[in-house]
């Protein structure tokens, strides 16, 4: 009544279900001349294949029989359990390799998708970087054109940038003044003079005062103007200063000219209000 044995070595499908997802050996020992029912074996024993390198329960090997089979030589089942036996081994060193190299395919797309990334982000960044040296240098145009000094503060009283009147005022460069402490640049005592006024643009607050320049001695009419962030945040000030010495000297001279008069001179707007008047006129007025 022997009728035949045989094996199949396989993987199954990822959700367990289905049959085999993939078949890579099968082979039956049989009894010349009697075809054994490997499609509908009377009993089957299958265990998970334990490969280094890869996950537990991936590959499996069954054995299949019919209960009527019996082997006739231990010979001839010996030859077939060699050749079991040397199957798995060379099954093994299959699968471990194949595995290596699929791993290293992996790691070779890990890599270039990692350049690729790289030089994504490197090409990025050279084009931002462009942009804003082109906006820079374009602000500085425009700032370099304006006869006002104007310079731009961050909150540790730092110089973020300025224009070249501001520069020529201090006797100095731009590039010497952009990254200066402004007590680097005006001295200790008129820093401490004038901080007050830095801490009130540091409040927020927008204001005017006419000082003297530390360094030029020119009069200046300078303006203090928070700078925000989009959210609000106050990051520093800027200051738009004025030479006004040409046009104070212009009054001053003009105040000679008058006071020297004998007559009574003065200057009076819409609304009645002295804008100015010599001393002659001031004496007459009991003032």
């Amino acid at each position: 009544k022997a009728k035949g044995m045989g094996f199949q070595i396989w993987r199954q499908n990822p959700d367990g279900a289905g049959g085999p997802e993939e078949v890579l050996f099968s082979t039956e020992s049989k009894v010349p001349g009697i075809s054994p029912r490997w499609q509908d074996p009377s009993a089957e024993f299958s265990t998970a294949l334990v490969v280094p390198g890869l996950p537990a329960n991936t590959w499996h090997l069954s054995l299949r029989y019919d209960s009527g089979f019996w082997p006739t030589s231990i010979l001839w089942l010996s030859a077939q359990l060699a050749l079991l036996a040397g199957l798995l081994s060379g099954f093994a060193a299959f699968l471990v390799a194949r595995n290596a190299s699929q791993s290293a395919v992996l790691r070779e797309r890990e890599l270039l998708q990692t350049r690729r990334a790289r030089d994504e982000q490197v090409r990025v960044v050279a084009e931002r970087t462009a942009e804003l040296s082109a906006a820079r240098t374009l602000l500085h145009e425009v700032l370099d054109a304006q006869p006002t000094m104007v310079a731009l503060l961050d909150r540790d009283l730092r110089h973020v940038m300025c224009n070249q009147a501001y520069a020529r005022g201090a006797k100095s460069t731009v590039a010497e003044i952009e990254g200066m402490p402004m007590v680097e640049l005006i001295g200790q005592e008129a820093f401490v003079a004038r901080m007050p006024i830095y801490e009130r643009a540091l409040a927020g607050q927008d204001h005017t005062v006419q000082i003297k320049h530390p360094v030029s001695g020119a009069t200046l009419l300078v303006n203090y103007l928070p700078r925000r962030q989009s959210d609000g945040t106050l990051v520093g000030f800027y200051i738009v200063a004025t030479d006004v010495t040409e046009i104070n000297n212009t009054r001053a001279l003009l105040r000679e000219v008058l006071d020297a008069q004998p007559t009574m001179v003065a200057l009076l707007d819409r609304d009645l209000r002295h804008v100015l008047c010599n001393q002659a006129y001031a004496l007459n007025v009991g003032s």
